[in-house]
């Protein structure tokens, strides 16, 4: 509670000193004990006088202000000499203490204009000082001036009667400089985060630190506060270039501002992924989130405009050195995904039939030289590249990932010295595709025969097919291998059904399984006395299927490629029409049954 006098107590000791300015230190060496320093004040209403003392112990080793006890209440003021404060702010501190855990000493504060004045505020109190053990006290908050006045710092006794004695020492006011911290770091940068962290700042008072990041090189205008030493950052753009900036918090004051730039990484590109070198891409930079490595000799990688050479676009470009190759260049991170294969393709090829040129590439985890990986394993190799045409290249293996991740491909050129130039194109990392096998039909039935057909994969994955039949509508254990699209059942019983099944073969991957089935005839040779001269026009069909046949036509059936019925019509004719308007355009199996026999064929809906 602030004290209001009626009237300021008699100045029992005041000099006509001039103000001294900041930094200012009073601790009593240069007085002559009991005396109170030269230029400073006392004011003595009830109770003891302020008077110096030397060596009085309890934590106070040389000479110290104090307040002895006495049978009245204290209300003594002491005030130094009046202290010019520019603007700015300024930290107050000093020391105090009593001479007993017995006993209990008040003291309060005051930073005032003129010591003649009541005191009607105080910025410090302390009501209960006992112990016998000195405290450094430092305000929280320091003192901001706004324009130039003269102050003086009051210390007043006002313990109760039978105390104890209070000491006072060390009184400053030192202008406050708020330093900033000592260093700054950015770590666990990713596209879109990255942590900021900072040293403490060494200046006197710190209440905390202001932190953001800017695009600019300039102190960011929306900033957080903090406590901490470090801070995440996130809601960062991916490939981008920021600055992260700390700053020191001192109560109203702020140090200056530190900073640290930092580049965010691009985000993974996901498959499919296409490196044309066309977008993103000035000739003669690389392309944006793409890397090259530093390099110990011959020329590093670089773009080129339509060189030829079988090279009529942007292409990665080596140029001829006088020294062999060691560049490196790193596609965008990719991201691939665990239990998944990989098609790795890409175009290359030199400028001349009497150079030859050095490519192998590989794929890692970091976009960084492997020269001391002795672990490296390269996917592909092409040490003899010549003839100054362009080669289109997929890697034959499938590629499978074990673990989910972000994945970089590297082109490593190792020419020889003085050879000519190299390049690269259409990088691509692809889903390693096995289609299915399309229009898969059997025809050709016998008792004991048929024909299993199907139409070519255009993928460029495609090795070969597996075919085989089963009696059941589950693969077969046994099957054959062929790069051809057709292949033939043999041994098989009569009026049985079987089902027929193939499927693709692309490396060490296999498309599923497709399956259609189709039943043998009863009887060998009654197929053909039964259907003679059997006719079946147009097929391909539009919309009428005509059928005729010199033995009367009981039915047919129409199944589609996976062995679905979709049409059913009774006949009891020679002639029979069929509509098949309404089928969907595709190949379909049709059965005809008449006298005992089936004859099965296959037509194509336009």
């Amino acid at each position: 509670m602030a004290l209001l006098l009626a009237a300021l107590p008699t100045a029992l000791w005041a000099q006509d000193c001039p103000a001294v300015t900041a930094p200012y230190l009073l601790d009593f060496e240069t007085a002559t004990v009991p005396a109170i320093p030269n230029c400073t004040t006392q004011s003595v209403g009830f109770g003891p006088q302020w008077a110096t003392v030397d060596n009085p112990g309890h934590g106070f080793e040389d000479i110290t202000l104090q307040c002895g006890p006495s049978v009245e209440a204290s209300e003594s003021w002491f005030y130094t000499q009046g202290i010019t404060l520019t603007p700015g702010t300024y930290r107050l501190s000093y020391r105090y203490g009593n001479d007993s855990s017995t006993t209990t000493e008040k003291l309060r504060t005051a930073f005032v204009t003129d010591p003649s004045a009541p005191v009607n505020s105080y910025i410090a109190t302390h009501d209960a000082i006992t112990g016998g053990q000195p405290v450094e006290y430092s305000f929280e908050n320091p003192v901001t001036v706004s324009e130039t006045r003269t102050f003086y710092f009051g210390f007043n006794a006002f313990s109760d009667p039978n105390q104890g004695t209070l000491y006072v020492d060390n009184i400053s006011v030192q202008p406050l400089v708020c330093s900033p911290p000592t260093a700054i770091s950015v770590t666990n940068i990713t596209p879109t985060s990255a942590t900021v962290s900072w040293m403490p700042s060494t200046g006197p008072i710190t209440i905390g630190y202001f932190y953001g990041v800017s695009t600019t090189n300039t102190p960011p205008t929306n900033f957080q506060m903090t406590p901490n030493l470090m801070r995440d950052i996130a809601d960062l753009q991916p490939n981008t270039t920021y600055y992260a900036f700390v700053s020191t918090l001192c109560g109203n004051p702020v140090s200056e501002w530190i900073s640290m730039e930092f580049t965010t990484p691009c985000a993974a590109a996901t498959v499919p992924y296409t490196l044309d070198f066309e977008s993103d891409t000035t000739v003669p930079e690389i392309p944006a989130c793409t890397t090259v490595t530093e390099f110990d000799r011959g020329m590093n990688w670089r773009t080129d405009a339509a060189p030829g050479h079988g090279f009529d676009s942007n292409v990665l470009y080596y140029p001829d050195s006088d020294e062999p190759a060691e560049a490196w260049f790193f596609t965008q991170g990719i991201e691939l995904q665990a239990g998944m294969v990989y098609r790795f393709s890409y175009k290359y090829g030199n400028d001349s039939t009497e150079t030859t040129e050095r490519l192998r590439t590989l794929m890692t985890t970091s976009p960084t030289r492997p020269d001391n990986d002795p672990e490296r394993q390269y996917l592909t190799d092409h040490p003899e590249i010549t003839g100054g045409t362009a080669v289109e290249f997929s890697y034959e293996n499938p590629i499978a990932i074990s673990t989910t991740g972000v994945y970089y491909f590297g082109f490593n050129a190792y020419s020889a010295s003085e050879q000519g130039s190299l390049y690269v194109d259409n990088i691509q990392v692809q889903e390693w595709m096995c289609g299915v096998p399309q229009e898969v039909t059997v025809d050709d039935i016998t008792t004991t025969t048929a024909t299993l057909n199907w139409e070519e994969q255009t993928e460029p994955t495609t090795i070969g097919y597996f075919f085989g039949y089963s009696t059941t509508d589950t693969p077969p254990a046994n099957f054959i291998m062929v790069t051809g699209q057709t292949g033939g059942f043999t041994g098989l019983e009569p009026n049985t059904t079987y089902y027929a099944y193939v499927r693709t073969m692309c490396g060490n991957i296999f498309s599923d399984w497709v399956s259609v089935p189709f039943t043998t005839t009863a009887t060998a040779g009654l197929n053909d006395a039964v259907f003679a001269g059997f006719k079946a026009y147009p097929n391909p069909v539009n919309n009428v299927l005509t059928l005729q046949n010199a033995i009367a036509i009981e039915k047919v059936e129409a199944y589609n490629i996976t062995g679905q019925l979709v049409l059913t019509q009774n006949i009891e004719s020679t002639n029979a029409q069929i509509d098949v308007q309404t089928l969907p355009v595709g190949a379909y199996m049709l059965n005809v049954y008449s006298g005992n026999a089936r004859k099965s064929m296959k037509f194509i809906k336009q």
